[in-house]
């Protein structure tokens, strides 16, 4: 069965229910004379048409069937957007002011603003600032959890929580034994506190690691904490990058060296820790023009070489890369300012192919300078969240607020 608007019995533009309207509309019944228009037959009956030299007469749709004839086209066309089907439409038929009809239409598609590929992002992202000294910031995150099979044995599963000083780009790692919060403070503790100055902020996403024992030491330690917004991995760019190299490394070892035990295992687990740790830190940065290992230690990190850097210099460079960026991402999305009790839909994260790409639509609660708004999920449920995730949910109701401002 084809896919039709249930509310709509029969096809709206049959040429008797036409004529039939035509001839109750006094309005269009005044057009006959006018030029530009003119009465044609199709198929024995008279219609008032629009006359364009370059064209064939276009019947008039009449006022009382323009709703029904959009929908019933765009239901039938499979939702096709505004373009296609003022086209279909503007082919055969004319109404004046049938694009902008068309497009409020298509605009306030509930089906479509849920399930239709979100296409360029809405409202531009705020500046950023780098990070203005080394060991200022950290970054933290944990990665996996990855897999390891073990002939006669069977699968084993870790972690790794990662730390990263955002001004220099210091990597350190640790493996977890487990997924809970105590795991993460210890290894935050060990790999970092313990051997670097101690940090004024600390970035984490918002797992479960991250929570009780974690946040409990960062109180202790004076540590400020960031959370970043859910399923947002920009936010938290640095340790994505560094993740993929590590996953890189593990999947050549265990290639190459298939563990036997699981001490084996574990031991390519931290060996490869290690080579990643010691790959990022004596890799040349593209930004600093050296590794990080060399900035921090100011040395090469393979020979007794003394290095003198200016980190004011790196740190003005870096600046003008981050706005460059920031600049080239908001040329891809649309402008548009949220404003409180705006409507808005949640885009989901990585759908399948046939699952609805956004939720909602959720009132907007408040809007904040840093590119996040906080929207109420449920009454008494609130979440802050990025803007890359929404996009504005438009009703006929929105767009009549916008024509009379």
């Amino acid at each position: 069965m084809l896919y039709y608007p249930e509310e709509i019995e029969t096809f709206p533009l049959r040429f008797e229910t036409i004529h039939n309207s035509q001839l109750q509309d006094a309005a269009l019944q005044q057009l006959r004379n006018q030029e530009g228009y003119g009465m044609e037959e199709f198929y024995g009956s008279q219609f008032v048409c629009k006359l364009d030299p370059d064209q064939d007469p276009r019947i008039v749709i009449p006022e009382a069937l323009i709703n029904d004839a959009i929908k019933w086209y765009h239901y039938v066309g499979g939702h096709i957007g505004s373009t296609r089907l003022y086209q279909t439409l503007s082919t055969h038929f004319y109404f004046k002011g049938l694009k902008q009809r068309v497009e409020e239409y298509v605009s306030t598609c509930d089906s479509c603003q849920r399930n239709k590929n979100p296409g360029r992002g809405v409202g531009e992202l705020p500046p950023r600032q780098a990070t203005e000294l080394p060991f200022e910031q950290v970054a933290v995150d944990s990665i996996g959890p990855w897999e390891i099979t073990i002939q006669g044995i069977g699968v084993i599963k870790f972690k790794a929580l990662t730390i990263i000083d955002t001004a220099t780009l210091l990597v350190e790692a640790g493996r977890v034994e487990n997924s809970s919060s105590a795991q993460a403070a210890l290894v935050f503790e060990n790999q970092w506190l313990a051997r670097y100055p101690r940090p004024l902020t600390c970035i984490f996403d918002q797992g479960t690691e991250f929570e009780g024992a974690f946040l409990r030491c960062l109180h202790r330690n004076g540590i400020q904490a960031v959370p970043t917004t859910v399923k947002n991995p920009q936010a938290n760019a640095i340790c994505e990058r560094m993740h993929s190299t590590l996953g890189d490394i593990l999947r050549t070892l265990l290639r190459e060296q298939p563990p036997a035990t699981i001490v084996d295992a574990y031991g390519i687990i931290d060996n490869a820790l290690a080579s990643v740790i010691f790959a990022l830190r004596s890799s040349v940065n593209r930004t600093f023009g050296v590794s990080p290992g060399a900035l921090v230690f100011q040395r090469d990190m393979f020979h007794p070489i003394p290095l003198i850097i200016g980190y004011n210099r790196i740190r003005t460079e870096r600046q003008r890369i981050i706005d460059d960026n920031n600049r080239r991402a908001n040329l891809r999305r649309r402008y548009h300012d949220y404003q409180p009790d705006d409507q808005v839909l949640v885009l989901k994260y990585n759908p399948s192919k046939l699952e609805e790409r956004a939720q909602g639509p959720f009132r907007v609660h408040s809007v904040h300078t840093n590119g996040t708004v906080t929207i109420q999920r449920r009454p008494n449920v609130l979440e802050r969240i990025n803007i890359r995730r929404i996009r504005p949910y438009r009703t006929n109701e929105h767009l009549r607020n916008n024509n009379n401002t």
